[in-house]
């Protein structure tokens, strides 16, 4: 007699510290997939907006790269929601906390729509940047060659995603009464998962180096050299977030101890953290086209400067004031020093000083100073009394 088993109250997997399976309330990586999810199209989707408004207002239309970038984004945006569904009815748990009865047509479904839906998605966004290579770049034919060659690589990576996700995704028959055969079947598409994301990797890279060996070679000054290694260096980002899908991935299909359903989530993650970021990284030069086109010549641009100015005054002035002993002995010094005309005395002498201003009836006017006296009177009211002709003349 065989043992039947009930596929809702059944985990896919025991739990390692012996621990019975939590259906009700588990720990889930959906709330994760959803926040990051959301900030990622938020930003993805400003990018993208800013990018053809660049390109409308610099040809008055759009290149077959934005083009390429508005499917991607849209495409990543859907990939995304069929991720949050998965996640959400129980693929972003552990898997002994996940029961058999998720393993379903609908979860068989849309694990084969994602991988479809992956493929010419990264196509479209990866071959966005190309163009854009040979569209700024395309003078250099060692540039060409590498685009044509990046091109017919990444349609073999992908058409060759497609193809696995045809073989093993498509339901045959006897999956429904053989959940566990269905489920061994399509975990062999990790270790392909693990070859096309070293590919992709590979030409991210090429990707990331193209520009950095162009630019010292352009005829710019330092400042724009330094600007445009800083809007091709985003894509090292790219490359960062490959290699840390690389080593989920790799965990989950060599790791001993792995946990099949939490780190295929984490290297899901992975995948569409890259897709919007790729579609930020084409759209970096209509983001910079449009900051000094559009927005260093806006009102907004200058109140902010102005705003900032002043901001940058008043703090100056704020850290001067708080030095009032040393500006008060720099005032004092200064004071000391100073001249001041009415501190002068005229030298004490006990004798008179004679004159000549002037003749009169050719005789010699004379006029005879009368010696200081020592009281703190000024001596210059004397001075320009006798300037007045006012002083008595002897």
């Amino acid at each position: 007699m065989s043992m039947s088993f009930d596929p809702n109250t059944t985990p896919l997997t025991l739990n390692p510290s012996g621990a019975p399976p939590n259906f009700i309330n588990p720990e889930t990586q959906a709330p994760t997939v959803l926040g990051t999810g959301l900030l990622l199209i938020i930003i993805s989707t400003i990018c993208t907006a800013v990018r053809c408004h660049s390109s409308l207002k610099s040809t008055k239309k759009l290149h077959l790269d934005d083009y390429c970038t508005i499917f991607g984004l849209a495409g990543a945006i859907a990939y995304w929601a069929i991720i949050y569904s998965l996640a959400k009815d129980g693929w972003g748990r552990h898997s002994y906390d996940v029961p058999l009865a998720f393993l379903d047509d609908s979860y068989t479904d849309r694990q084969f729509a994602s991988q479809i839906l992956i493929s010419p998605v990264k196509f479209a966004i990866t071959s966005a940047i190309i163009i854009l290579y040979v569209r700024l770049f395309g003078t250099l034919k060692w540039v060409r060659w590498t685009s044509y060659f990046l091109y017919a690589f990444l349609f073999l990576i992908q058409v060759q995603n497609i193809g696995i996700a045809l073989y093993w995704y498509i339901p045959r028959a006897g999956d429904v009464n053989n959940i566990q055969a269905a489920l061994m079947r399509t975990a062999k598409t990790a270790s392909s998962a693990i070859v096309n994301a070293v590919c992709s990797t590979v030409v991210d890279i090429i990707l990331f180096l193209i520009p950095i060996i162009i630019v010292p070679s352009l005829n710019m000054t330092r400042r724009k050299t330094q600007a445009c290694y800083a809007v091709f260096g985003f894509g090292a980002l790219i490359i960062v977030v490959d290699c840390v899908g690389i080593a989920y991935k790799t965990y989950g299909v060599l790791g001993k101890n792995g946990d099949p359903f939490w780190v295929g989530m984490i290297s899901i993650i992975t995948v569409y953290a890259e897709t919007f970021a790729l579609v930020m990284v084409s759209c970096i030069p209509g983001l910079s086209a449009f900051y000094v086109g559009t927005f260093m010549k806006s009102r907004l641009y200058s109140s902010l400067q102005y705003g900032l100015l002043n901001r940058m005054r008043r703090s100056q002035r704020s850290d001067r004031s708080d030095l009032p002993s040393v500006e008060g002995d720099t005032d004092r010094y200064a004071k000391s020093n100073r001249y001041d005309p009415s501190s002068q005395r005229q030298p004490k002498s006990s004798h008179s000083t004679k004159s000549l201003v002037g003749s009169e009836s050719g005789k010699n006017v004379v006029i005879e100073m009368e010696p200081p006296k020592t009281s703190n009177v000024s001596n210059y009211s004397t001075l320009g009394k006798q300037e007045s002709g006012q002083a008595g003349m002897r």
